[in-house]
Parts: structure tokens; sequence; C-alpha cells
């Protein structure tokens, strides 16, 4: 059942893309039709599913970080903040939301992380606005470095 859904969703992902509209949004509405019919196996392989995305995206996120690149700097621009955020989120929702310190920390973790998807695409502008500029090859570093240590804490 696992197999149709993927399948589908790569049919629904290929169509909208080919009347160009994003393909998310494909990917995601054959998810939803398909949770009224094969919810019981989702459920049973969600396990299995969560276990294979994360190694993905640290695969995804290792494969975008050069090692000739990373500088002891460049690790400490990524920890810091990411840890000073994460740690901020994690004692306001426990001091002013009333959440646990395990639900103000599993909150911090899904809300410090920049988000991939978000930035790299407006640095490829920049850097293309801006050749030779140092800023969209520090964030490509840091942003994967950043989201593979957001997965670790989670």
């Amino acid at each position: 059942a696992l197999a149709y859904l993927f399948l589908s969703g790569y049919l629904c992902r290929t169509a909208f893309l080919s009347v160009h509209l994003p393909g998310a949004v494909g990917v995601i509405l054959s998810g939803f039709l398909f949770s009224y019919f094969i919810q019981c196996d989702i459920l049973e392989g969600r396990d299995h599913l969560q276990g294979l995305a994360f190694f993905l995206v640290l695969l995804t996120a290792g494969f975008e970080i050069s090692l000739s690149d990373l500088k002891p700097y460049i690790l400490v621009y990524t920890v810091l903040p990411s840890t000073l955020e994460f740690l901020g989120i994690a004692s306001f929702a426990v001091h002013f939301m009333d959440f646990t310190k395990v639900e103000g920390c599993v909150l911090a973790t899904t809300l410090f992380c920049i988000g991939d998807g978000l930035v790299i695409p407006r640095m490829g502008e920049f850097g293309r606005q801006f050749p030779g500029h140092p800023m969209p090859r520090f964030v490509f570093m840091f942003a994967p470095l950043e989201a593979s240590y957001a997965l670790t804490l989670f």
C-alpha cells in the first residue's frame, strides 16, 4: 500500500509540474486522498518511514557539505546561535505556555531550524545578482549543518 502511495505521489507531482504548478501540492494532495484508504498501513509503517526520512535528510545534508570548506568558525556560527535559539524557545514554552520540559524541547527542535527550502533558493538568487559575494556559500554551508544539528537533537 505504501508503494502505491509513493507512486501516486510521484505521478501527481509530475502532473502538477507539467502544468507549471508546485509539485509539492500534488504530493500533499495524493497523500490526503490516500489517507482515507490506507490509514492502517500508514500507521503500521510510520516508524520505519520516519527512520528512513531521518536518514535521507541527514544524507542529503551531508552531500551538501564540503569538508574543505568546513572550518571551526563555521561550526561555531552554526551551533551557537542554533543552541541559543533552541534554549530560548524551549524555556519560553516551559515558563509561559505551561509545557513540560520534554514538550518544550520538542517544540524547540521543530522551530529553530531555518528551513533549507526557504533560504537556499533565495541565496541562489542573491549569488546570481552579486557574483563572488561570500554570503551564499556561507549559507549553503550553514543550512545543512543546522538541519543536521536539529535532527540530531530531535
